[in-house]
């Protein structure tokens, strides 16, 4: 008798339980690295961002905050996750827009790149992303960049980019 209410108390109950037909194919649905890293850099996104907007202000020497919106997206096209930070100032100088920006990407480039080899990895660290059996180039992987808008959000006022690379400058995209 105990042996069977053993067996009944470590079987998970997600075996016993009967699913509804709505959910079945998200349960059978297998998740990869990808989903999981992303999964991974949204939560941290979303830890940072108030952190992020504070940078931008402290940079950008403004009295009053900002609000940033920070996004991260794989683009299959070019092979990369791409993490945008974008917010509308209409009092700032283009020094200023600059300095805060080149703040930021800096912050995003130091935090993103310590939590790097734990965002493409299983839990124990048993997973390492690679090609043809040699590790790849993580940071090769992500792409930063920075825009800031003025009075609608068509109106690019200043861009900026900027990789992963420790030596890394940011790139002026745009700049009105």
């Amino acid at each position: 008798m105990k042996k069977i209410l053993a067996m009944f108390i470590l079987v998970p109950a997600t075996v016993l339980a009967e699913h509804k037909p709505e959910f079945q194919s998200v349960i059978d649905e297998p998740a990869n690295m990808l989903d999981i890293a992303m999964l991974r850099l949204n939560d941290f996104i979303a830890w940072t961002t108030p952190n992020m907007a504070g940078e931008y202000r402290i940079a950008a020497k403004l009295d009053e905050p900002r609000y940033m919106d920070i996004n991260a997206s794989y683009l299959a096209e070019e092979g990369v996750i791409h993490i945008s930070a974008s917010l509308m100032d209409l009092e700032a100088s283009r020094e200023q827009m600059e300095a805060g920006c080149r703040r930021v990407l800096t912050m995003l480039r130091i935090n993103v790149t310590k939590g790097l080899h734990r965002l493409f990895a299983h839990v124990d660290g048993s997973f390492q992303p690679s090609v043809n059996g040699r590790p790849a180039n993580r940071s090769g992987m992500v792409t930063l960049s920075c825009h800031v808008a003025g009075q609608s959000s068509h109106e690019r006022r200043f861009g900026g980019a900027m990789s992963l690379a420790h030596d890394a400058e940011m790139e002026i995209l745009a700049a009105d």
